[in-house]
């Protein structure tokens, strides 16, 4: 909670989700979604942005300072705010916060494109916290005048202080933060909102609960009794969860029979009538305000592809040609892939080999590879056990964590420009009908695309989802995907499987693709029955704002702020358990036993593991060594292969994977097993990132390694009977 004393003091002591901070003054940024909050909150915070989940939650909400004229001041970035009472899990964590914690102010965040929605969240905001400034972004579609004109009709009409700001542009950011200074003096007290908006016939009813609630201790300037009367009144669950926790039993059966009454004389839904009243003032206002000529041409009107998308078939492929082309640049920019393949069917080897090379994952581990050479050249004298460590299990961990922020940066890019554009929704939109029978919104195919190229970033995407309940099946279902990393022990076993027989190769390849995508997609029902317990069908709740060029500064910041989490939480755990991993396989109960695998510790925890692969009839002297490279993909993929090629010394990948003995139905089989039977520890770390739960991230490597076996058995003894 937070814990606000007298400002006479040097700092204040603030606590907020449960971490001690310092400031002198304390401002919630809320708003309607698309309006530029984070690019506001980047502008005045820089570079001291901290992440935090909301307690019980997996919602995100960021915290930065500015630090003005000798005065420190904590900016608290709450979740976007739809406001039409069908609350996300993001807009609770957003009213929660504004209803439950102390800050100085709120700065209500709208913009001059959307005057009309920017409005009815600014004054939903307002007329129930009434320490509320009003700030309209977008400036730059407007003159200077028109915006001083229309700052002055709204305070003459509401008494909110409100100042025109261009985020992008950063115009009116100093006059802000000038007016939260001020504000924030010793006559801050003075500024308290009184939102006057008439509801006609539900007046008496709101006036017979503000009777009520006036009996109890409530600081009537932050919190409002006709703000809380009215949502209350709508049915909004987190005020009413509020008031449940203030008021006596008698005096919350007081109020709800107020309600009950409202309602059966009204004969109405209240949330639809508060809300068609509040529609009706926000048109009052905006028919007499001085940019009347302007706001009647903002609204928003559809383009080309607007229509297409509402055509079923038309917004399916639309949606699907966007994705693919924006992410095939992506993995070719990465990796080569898929290029590189495809040069190779080509016989066109050399142009395959130069992509490869020369792909941002080329020359990372060509880096990667050049430091742990330079490493061993400078310490032939050194003991042996040192330089495997620094060289196998410390550059090892640096190298797993530095092969994934290239594509963790280039995924955030290619998703940032998607959303700053306003192509994104649209994307949801097309593809929203298919999904949902599945209990997934549109949305989901962020996600599937994503971890088409790496299932970390994927995994992350899954805070898109427009609810709890899917933003956890996502996560569940979205790591049976098969990734790059994936991609490459794909490619060896189906060499090793069918030699000097590309066609047989591609197709093997293409139906674990198939497998995977069908399997996740499928998963999104199965958990949400049965772990979750949902049965609906997800709506797609969506604000379709302009399509625009994307603006290169919100989308470095979008960029930058997924690729640092991953480094700093998913980045640590790979780390760590890269040199756990090394320390398994370079050590036994004897000691240091270098390359002799079968006297470490690695071959006694692949012999335990190995009765999981039993049902393959695997030949029980190969099984530990399958076994443990198991648990190296656990940590990476692709120490699937170099597992195998150091536990059989054999350097070509695909030699060692055929030194196995095993048939080509149990290859197949176990190839389809490790594709899907747990993603990558920096996979498992995110999921628990997200979740914050150990418990569901422990359902997850359950649930995962239950599906492999299942579809690698069926694989198994449908192929043996055949």
């Amino acid at each position: 909670m937070v814990e606000i004393v007298s400002l006479s003091r040097k700092y204040v002591r603030a606590e907020v989700l449960g971490i001690r901070e310092e400031a002198d003054l304390i401002v919630a940024l809320a708003g309607a979604m698309n309006t530029g909050k984070s690019s506001l909150f980047n502008i005045l915070t820089g570079a001291s942005t901290k992440v935090s989940n909301w307690p019980g939650t997996t919602v995100s909400v960021k915290r930065g300072y500015r630090r003005s004229h000798g005065k420190t001041i904590l900016f608290i970035d709450l979740p976007g705010i739809r406001g039409y009472y069908g609350a996300t899990l993001e807009e609770s964590v957003a009213k929660k916060y504004l209803l439950h914690e102390k800050y100085d102010f709120i700065v209500a965040l709208g913009d001059y494109v959307t005057p009309e929605k920017s409005l009815y969240i600014n004054l939903l905001i307002a007329e129930l916290f009434p320490r509320t400034i009003f700030v309209f972004n977008k400036v730059d579609k407007i003159s200077i005048k028109e915006a001083k004109d229309f700052e002055n009709y709204l305070y003459n009409r509401l008494g909110v202080k409100i100042i025109s700001i261009s985020a992008i542009r950063e115009t009116g950011v100093k006059e802000l933060e000038k007016t939260i200074l001020e504000l924030g003096s010793d006559k801050r007290s003075l500024y308290c909102t009184n939102i006057g908006i008439d509801y006609g016939d539900l007046e008496q009813y709101i006036e017979d609960i503000i009777k009520i609630l006036s009996n109890y201790h409530i600081d009537q300037c932050r919190t409002s009794l006709r703000g809380l009367a009215v949502n209350y009144l709508a049915e909004d669950f987190d005020v009413e969860n509020y008031l449940n926790n203030l008021l006596s039993e008698t005096d919350m059966n007081r109020i709800a029979s107020i309600r009950e009454r409202a309602r059966e004389n009204l004969k109405m839904n209240l949330a639809d009538y508060i809300i068609t009243k509040r529609y009706e003032f926000i048109e009052s206002l905006l028919k007499s305000s001085p940019l009347k000529k302007i706001f009647e041409t903002t609204y928003y009107r559809k383009g080309w592809i607007d229509r297409i998308i509402e055509i079923p078939l038309g917004g399916v492929l639309i949606a699907l040609g966007i994705l693919f082309l924006l992410f095939s640049a992506i993995f070719i920019l990465n990796t080569g892939f898929p290029l590189t393949t495809i040069f190779s069917m080509l016989g066109l080897e050399e142009i395959s080999t130069i992509l490869e090379t020369y792909s941002l994952s080329g020359l990372l581990s060509a880096l990667i590879g050049f430091v742990t050479d330079l490493i061993r050249s400078s310490l032939t004298n050194a003991p042996e056990p040192l330089v495997s460590l620094l060289t196998d299990g410390i550059l090892g961990g640096v190298g797993a964590v530095l092969t994934f922020v290239p594509l963790i940066f280039l995924v955030s890019l290619g998703f940032a420009v998607l959303e700053d554009s306003g192509v994104a929704t649209r994307v949801a939109v097309g593809l929203h009908r298919g999904l949902s029978r599945f209990g997934f919104s549109g949305r989901y195919v962020y996600p599937i695309l994503v971890a088409l190229g790496c299932n970390v970033p994927a995994v992350m995407l899954s805070r898109g989802a427009l609810s709890s309940g899917e933003r956890l099946a996502q996560i569940l279902s979205v790591p049976f995907i098969p990734c790059q990393a994936r991609l490459i022990v794909m490619l060896a076993f189906a060499q090793a499987i069918f030699p000097d027989r590309p066609l047989e190769q591609v197709l093997l390849v293409l139906l674990i693709y198939v497998i995977g995508i069908t399997i996740s997609i499928i998963s999104g029902a199965v958990t949400r029955r049965l772990f979750i317990h949902e049965r609906y069908e997800p709506e797609l709740l969506l604000e379709l704002p302009e399509v625009h060029r994307p603006y290169a500064k919100v989308v470095g910041w979008i960029s930058w702020s997924y690729t640092k989490e991953f480094i700093i939480k998913a980045g640590i755990i790979i780390f760590l358990l890269s040199i756990f991993v090394w320390f398994l396989s370079y050590y036994g109960p004897g000691g240091y036993v270098g390359n002799k695998f079968e006297e470490s510790y690695g071959y006694l925890i692949g012999s335990y593991i190995a009765p999981l692969l039993s049902p393959l009839n695997i030949d029980p002297q190969k099984a530990p060594y399958i076994g443990f490279a198991l648990l190296q993909g656990f940590v990476a993929k692709e120490g699937l292969l170099s597992g195998i090629t150091i536990m059989t010394g054999i350097e070509n990948p695909v030699e060692a994977v055929e030194s196995l003995g095993l048939t080509t139905v149990q290859m197949i089989s176990l190839l389809i097993f490790l594709m899907l039977y747990v993603p990558c520890l920096a996979t498992l770390s995110v999921i628990y990132q997200e979740t914050r739960s150990i418990k569901w991230t422990l359902l997850a490597i359950f649930y995962m390694i239950s599906i492999a076996l299942l579809i690698s058995l069926a694989v198994y003894y449908t192929l043996s009977l055949m």
